[in-house]
C-alpha cells in the first residue's frame, strides 16, 4: 500500500494553514498518490481573484510567489484553475494568507 505523508511548511502561517494543508492533502491523496496531480474541478476564479485584490498584491506577483511562470499561471486562471497542482493550490493559499475556510471554498467548492 502506499503512505501519504503531509510535509510541514516552515512560516509563521503554519498554524493557521495546518488545517487546510491537512484537509487538501487527504483529500487528494485519497483520490491519487501522482506527484503534480491536477485538480479536476472548476475553482471558484471570482473568489480567488478577489482574494487577490483584498491581499494587496498582483496576479503577476502571486504567480512569482508560487514559481509558476506568469504566463502559465494567466493561462490556469483563464481556464477557470482547472489545471492547478496540489502543489500550486498550497502555495497559492499562503500566498494569499487563505483561512481554510475560504480555500475549501473557492478550490473545492462546487
Amino acid at each position: 500500500p502506499v503512505l501519504c505523508s503531509i510535509s510541514a511548511y516552515p512560516s509563521t502561517l503554519y498554524h493557521q494553514t495546518v488545517g487546510l494543508m491537512v484537509q487538501l492533502s487527504l483529500y487528494f491523496c485519497a483520490l491519487s498518490t501522482a506527484k503534480g496531480m491536477r485538480l479536476n474541478m472548476k475553482t471558484n476564479m471570482q473568489k480567488l481573484r478577489g482574494k487577490i485584490v483584498e491581499a494587496g498584491i498582483t496576479q503577476e506577483a502571486v504567480a512569482d510567489l508560487i514559481g509558476v511562470d506568469r504566463s502559465t499561471f494567466y493561462r490556469k486562471v483563464k481556464s477557470e484553475g482547472i489545471s492547478f497542482t496540489i502543489g500550486e493550490v498550497h502555495k497559492i493559499a499562503n500566498a494569499i494568507q487563505l483561512t481554510q475556510q475560504e480555500a475549501v471554498e473557492i478550490f473545492l467548492g462546487n
